[in-house]
């Protein structure tokens, strides 16, 4: 067996690319980043994520997704979004900004938390739940590009 080197974040992230890079390859991501997402598909968004949200509990695993991918996509996608509706990124866009803005802090919290877990096994559900919640997370954006899933069916 092979002894990982580097912290346990640095290996979580290495571990859970294949999931993450298949979340970032869905169609409706690239389509928002290139501001191609109207209003009605946005607030549907915006509704699935309030749900999962409010309804999730897996939260560890599930902070390193979401808050990871809204560091990574949120403030870019409210900016070409708005673009795209020709309206200001500050109208009805506050959600994406302050997550893009504010998850910064709590990607480096979820680090330094993960970082001082030391048991293997521990490590092991983490990386399973993180990919469980990649797939999870994808599929909300699948459902919604699809528009065939009520609020609350994605989970």
């Amino acid at each position: 067996m092979q002894k990982q080197t580097g912290s346990f974040y640095e290996q979580l992230l290495v571990q859970t690319r294949p999931t993450r890079e298949d979340f970032l390859a869905i169609p409706l991501i690239a389509s928002a980043l290139a501001g191609q997402v109207n209003q009605e598909l946005y607030l549907r968004y915006l509704e699935q994520a309030y749900h999962h949200v409010k309804h999730t509990c897996p939260l560890l695993g599930m902070v390193h997704v979401l808050e990871g991918m809204s560091v990574q996509l949120a403030t870019q996608a409210a900016g070409a979004i708005a673009a795209n509706l020709a309206v200001s990124s500050e109208a009805g866009f506050s959600y994406l900004r302050s997550h893009g803005d504010l998850d910064k802090g709590h990607v480096k919290m979820f680090e330094n938390l993960v970082n001082g877990i030391q048991e293997p096994a521990h490590h092991a559900c983490i990386v399973d739940m993180a990919d469980i919640i990649y797939r999870l997370f994808g599929e909300v954006f699948r459902a919604l590009d699809g528009g065939s899933h009520a609020v609350g069916e994605v989970a």
